[in-house]
């Protein structure tokens, strides 16, 4: 099993944490995604992930910290505004709809819930090989 370690005192924000894993998948200056969905697609073999592997998130109590609500929160915020955007252009768009209604749904449960970027992050990566068994991947916290 391959074996990938990710440091997670290097972790400040979300593109610090997708250069970390873009380097730590694909060497220096390594890419796996710009943003969450990126990220995600790149989970299912599109970033140079070997499977099967396990990911040895170190130092992840840092990156549970930095990786906070309020940076979740920002992100969905960020992703509704402009399906908002898109939805004044095309009030029938029932994808448009879909979308801002689960934006929505995500701000609520960070807010709700204390469920943080840290939180989303696991969980894509723990969901992985459920949602496609080809991604045979194993998260480690440590």
């Amino acid at each position: 099993m391959k074996e990938y370690n990710l440091e997670g005192s290097r972790i400040t924000d979300l593109q610090s944490f997708l250069k970390e894993f873009g380097e730590m998948v694909n060497g220096s200056g390594g890419y796996f995604g710009a943003d969450l969905f990126q990220f995600d697609d790149c989970l299912f073999g599109y970033g140079g992930l070997e499977y099967p592997c396990e990911i040895i998130w170190t130092n992840h109590d840092v990156s549970k910290i930095t990786l906070n609500k309020e940076m979740l929160i920002h992100w969905y915020t960020k992703m509704l505004k402009s399906f908002e955007a898109d939805f004044e252009n095309n009030k029938d768009d029932i994808f448009v709809i879909d979308m801002m209604d689960y934006y929505r749904g995500r701000i609520k449960d960070a807010n709700d819930n204390e469920y943080t970027l840290f939180d989303e992050i696991v969980s894509m990566i723990e969901s992985a090989p459920k949602r496609n068994k080809h991604c045979q991947i194993k998260l480690t916290l440590k």
